[in-house]
């Protein structure tokens, strides 16, 4: 155990975690707050997965409070137990602020964690903060020793206005779509070309659940994992599941993209190539999709044969890491990444395979990077459609006045990337989510603009159609008929303002519309 006080001590720290460089998490003032208080019987935990800020969080909150001799930094080992940091409390009276880096790895940890709250905040009035690699640890001790003793901030999620004010606001949607997740500048997810966002997924995720499930209850709630465990394939098993839904990703991307008019314009000119050989209709027959699925669908034995209550419970686990968010009422099938750049790390590796498939192969060069690219940016649109609609999800000012889900008509010819629900009203705002900086409405728009497909969502649903809006890379305009285009970084900066601005536009549009037909 590596304990550290003092001017001297906290210096070393200070300059380790360049604390006087790097901007501070939004939960920052939350933290000092706690610190601050006369009393609060709670310690607090600061829970997440690598590379999202804790121990740099901790380090700021101990420069912040600026008295080294009142705070003592502790570093938990692999063979410390409570009783040590216990002592360590007792032989440094005069300190009433205590950051414990690493506290998963404290043997007793998830058994015995509640004296720290029980007798040192609630009792001696200390300030006891926590972090740790081994997050899930944190969750069973919430249900269990930590339950209503501790404060809790979680820091895995950096939505995109957060990740800008750390990293710069000369990062893009592009960055946060292809490295957002950690604070380490994108380098995470790409360690080279065979290992992209792997080497996170074991270390961050994988061994994250594994020494969990260990130290938890003495190794006891293994449950449906227990014969994985057994047989040493547990943290393999949990990077397939990754991996494989990631896989699914992709082949529904695919899919999508058949649908698009992309595909049209490249059919059109695979057929107008007179030096290619292979038939253009391959990219709008069954057989083209066949081999793409035949590309993504590597089976996986060890995921293959494992009980389906096994699968359910790392999924839960990843649920609760915030590794994925599964949007409520889809049946765990539509799953959301809170790193994008996990997924897309992911995906671009799966994408190389598929680039290998046997019709690929045979299309000349220029025409496999012309599908590579477009393919691309339909992975890109539809990560960003995923990064809105988790966004305003997790956004408490919008989700605590909006509904946000998605909606579909049965035959599946009209959809709506991101609807927003009133929950006071019946009234709904309508949003199209586009990767581009073009403006194209007839065909970025079509759905907003169609009146049938309009009418019919407002039938299906019950609910009032009040604001309809295109999210794209593009400067913020006005289109027509009361729809909004509206820059991706407004809406996700300063949402409940551009969807105030997209009702008013409607508002402007329906009363030119009665004004015209009084008119007439």
């Amino acid at each position: 155990m590596d304990v550290k006080t003092g001017e001297e001590g906290l210096h070393e720290l200070i300059t380790n975690y360049q604390v006087k460089s790097l901007q501070k998490r939004f939960c920052f003032p939350d933290l000092m707050d706690y610190l601050r208080r006369d009393y609060d019987p709670r310690v607090c935990t600061i829970y997440g997965l690598r590379r999202t800020g804790k121990t740099t969080l901790m380090a700021q909150a101990a420069a912040e409070l600026h008295d080294p001799d009142s705070v003592c930094w502790i570093i938990c080992g692999e063979h410390d137990e409570i009783q040590d940091v216990k002592n360590v409390i007792h032989n440094h009276p005069q300190c009433r602020y205590f950051f414990l880096d690493e506290a998963t790895r404290l043997e007793n940890f998830m058994d015995a964690s509640s004296i720290l709250a029980d007798r040192y905040t609630a009792i001696e009035n200390k300030r006891i903060v926590m972090a740790g690699t081994d997050s899930l640890g944190f969750h069973f001790a919430f249900g269990s020793e930590l339950f209503d003793r501790t404060h809790i901030f979680h820091t895995t999620y950096i939505p995109y206005r957060e990740y800008r004010y750390l990293l710069g606001d000369d990062k893009t949607i592009d960055d946060y779509i292809e490295y957002g997740g950690t604070l380490t500048n994108g380098k995470i997810f790409y360690h080279n070309d065979e290992t992209s966002g792997m080497d996170y997924t074991n270390d961050a995720i994988a061994e994250n659940i594994f020494h969990s499930l260990e130290h938890y209850r003495g190794g006891g709630a293994f449950g449906a994992l227990l014969p994985i465990y057994a047989s040493g394939e547990l943290t393999t098993f949990i990077r397939k599941i990754v991996e494989l839904d990631n896989r699914t990703f992709l082949a529904q991307t695919v899919n999508r993209m058949f649908r698009s008019h992309d595909m049209g314009v490249l059919r059109s000119n695979l057929t107008r190539d007179p030096a290619l050989d292979v038939d253009a209709s391959v990219l709008k027959n069954k057989d083209f999709l066949e081999e793409v699925r035949k590309a993504l669908s590597i089976r996986e034995p060890l995921v293959h044969k494992a009980d389906a209550q096994a699968i359910e419970t790392i999924k839960d686990y990843l649920e609760v890491l915030d590794v994925i968010y599964v949007v409520p009422g889809t049946d765990r099938q539509v799953v959301l990444f809170s790193q994008p750049g996990l997924r897309y790390s992911q995906v671009e590796k799966e994408k190389k395979l598929l680039l290998e498939s046997k019709y690929l192969k045979e299309f000349q060069e220029t025409m496999r990077r012309d599908f590579a690219r477009r393919l691309d940016e339909t992975i890109k649109g539809r990560i960003m459609e995923n990064i809105v609609f988790l966004d305003l999800t997790k956004n408490k000012e919008v989700s605590d006045r909006y509904q946000i889900t998605t909606y579909r008509n049965t035959l599946g010819t009209h959809e709506f990337d991101v609807v927003l629900f009133d929950k006071e009203k019946d009234d709904a705002i309508l949003l199209e989510v586009k990767h581009s900086d073009d403006f194209a409405p007839a065909y970025q728009a079509r759905h907003l603009y169609d009146e049938d497909a309009c009418a019919e969502f407002e039938q299906k649903t019950g609910m009032k159609i009040v604001g309809k809006g295109v999210v794209y890379r593009g400067d913020t305009r006005y289109y027509a008929a009361g729809i909004h285009y509206v820059s991706v970084d407004a809406m996700l900066e300063q949402p409940l303002t551009c969807i105030q601005m997209l009702q008013n536009s409607w508002d402007a549009h329906v009363k030119k519309t009665v004004h015209r037909s009084k008119e007439h």
